[in-house]
């Protein structure tokens, strides 16, 4: 009896192995995207920030 092992046992190992290989994955792509386009984030907040400034402007000139 002890030299059988059980399916269900196994399957629940297995499983969360899997899970745990996919979520490194995931985490390395995740951080590893984020600091490969950190550049090209700041620029694009540059932009947003000038942008809504300029709606901003718009908005408040005093053009009847």
């Amino acid at each position: 009896m002890s030299a059988r092992r059980h399916p269900k046992r196994l399957g629940l190992i297995a499983r969360g192995q899997g899970m745990l290989e996919y979520t490194m994955i995931t985490h390395a792509l995740l951080i590893g995207g984020a600091a490969f386009c950190w550049p090209f984030l700041v620029y694009l907040m540059r932009a947003l920030s000038i942008y809504f400034k300029s709606i901003y402007f718009v908005i408040s000139s005093p053009v009847p």
